[in-house]
């Protein structure tokens, strides 16, 4: 990466700390977050150009351009929460358990669930999905390698679908064609073939699947639909505002809010579990600090002419953030679109707080807030990030996408170097205003 000040050190030694501390004390990881934001942002507003700084107004109008993804990460893990508990109380892991196998194979079975609903309605709904329907059925004892699991499956799942992750759907939204992400979908297939067969049998030592009840299981159905409504509303409302109002997609957070419409829409039906959500405000809150203060960092530019580049930002990915890094992605351009995604979508599994979905994990179940255990007890997710890369790249070679990210900005200089190129062009009197980047 390429520093846009000398006094550059200042910002990434307190994004460091931030990150130590996080680690370190895994109990106050908000608390440690908002002291690092807070930090980084006095040094942003009160340093000098020369030494970095953007001054008052000049942060206000990076948090303005940002606000729209923090608004939908804060929706998604707050609405999608009480997701968890309906799944969990509709009883579908007793219906389900007829139907697994009775050993280890079962890990794959309920991961495969949640790769499959994760392409499909975005890697937090089937993340906080997945929890509530295995939970259950291994007992309420998740080894930490499962959990690392659902984390990969969920982001992997994501990573080759416009509607996976928020990092695919921000670039879909900025102009990027879904076929120039689509071929990571065989690269995350791999990874999450690799993580699963290698995590289930530990989590079948850990604690087996509970035995099949014999009594008929009636499914809880109003549960169920409005599991269903609320899951349909968040990535329905991403395709019809992509289809119809596609110049307003990243200008509100159309998601979050068809999110929470669906809840209170479907709040007569049954009860929802409020308990939740203080811890999930609070997971929503520490994942924005920690975004925008990524996105503080002073970086002009990423180095990603080689795919030696990218493959080091899957390893980046896991501590630094996928949305952050997709917001530098996408203001630079020019990237293997579906190197990228497979890179920070997979990368940012390997800790957990590098994607919202582990965000969104370890919301209801801090337990597992152990960075050191996660990369422990996570080397399947290196393991697999590496051979699935390496396969990829293998397969289709390394293509950068020369596509403009910026759309209609590349479209509006076009026009105006057509206009100036045409004989009967003629200069304006006066400059005219120009708007915010």
């Amino acid at each position: 990466m390429l520093l846009d000040s000398p006094d550059l050190p200042i910002d990434f030694l307190l994004f460091s700390l931030m990150l130590l501390g996080i680690v370190l004390f895994s109990k106050y990881s908000l608390s440690v977050a908002l002291s690092g934001f807070a930090a980084i942002t006095l040094h942003r507003i009160f340093a000098d150009g020369v030494n970095g700084g953007m001054g008052l107004s000049g942060w206000i109008e990076h948090v303005g351009s940002i606000w729209v993804t923090s608004a939908n990460l804060l929706g998604l893990l707050t609405g999608c929460a009480v997701l968890t508990r309906h799944v969990e109380k509709s009883r579908l892991p007793l219906k389900l358990l007829p139907h697994l196998p009775q050993d280890w194979k079962a890990g794959p079975i309920l991961l495969m669930i949640v790769y499959v609903v994760s392409g499909y309605f975005g890697s937090i709904a089937a993340t906080l999905v997945g929890v509530g329907l295995i939970y259950p059925i291994f007992n309420f004892k998740l080894h930490t390698s499962y959990v690392v699991g659902i984390i990969v499956a969920a982001n992997a799942g994501g990573a080759g679908s416009v509607l996976g992750n928020l990092t695919t759907t921000m670039i879909w939204n900025e102009g990027i064609s879904p076929m120039s992400m689509a071929y990571s979908g065989f690269a995350t297939m791999i990874v999450f073939a690799i993580v699963a067969a290698l995590v289930s049998p530990l989590q079948h030592a850990h604690s087996p699947i509970v035995p099949a009840v014999s009594q008929k299981v009636e499914l809880a159905w109003r549960r169920l639909f409005i599991v269903a409504c609320v899951m349909l509303a968040g990535s329905g409302s991403l395709v019809l505002v992509k289809l119809y109002f596609p110049l307003q997609a990243n200008k509100f957070p159309f998601a979050a809010l068809a999110v929470w419409l669906a809840i209170a829409a479907t709040s007569p039906l049954a009860l929802h579990d409020w308990r939740v959500m203080p811890n999930a405000f609070k997971g929503a809150i520490f994942a924005i600090a920690l975004a925008m203060s990524a996105t503080l960092m002073p970086i002009s530019m990423m180095k990603i002419e080689t795919w030696h580049n990218v493959f080091g930002l899957g390893f980046v990915s896991g501590v630094f953030g996928s949305i952050p890094l997709t917001e530098l992605a996408i203001r630079q351009g020019g990237y293997d679109w579906d190197f990228f995604v497979y890179a920070v979508g997979v990368g940012g599994s390997m800790v957990w707080f590098g994607s919202p979905a582990g965000v969104a994990l370890t919301n209801l179940h801090p337990e597992v807030k152990n960075a050191v255990h996660w990369v422990k007890y996570g080397w399947p997710v290196l393991l697999g990030y590496v051979v699935g890369f390496f396969l990829l790249l293998f397969v289709f070679g390394w293509h950068i996408d020369e596509q403009p990210t910026y759309t209609m900005q590349a479209a509006a200089a076009k026009k105006a170097k057509a206009l100036q190129s045409s004989p009967v062009y003629e200069p304006p009197t006066s400059s005219p205003a120009t708007g915010a980047e």
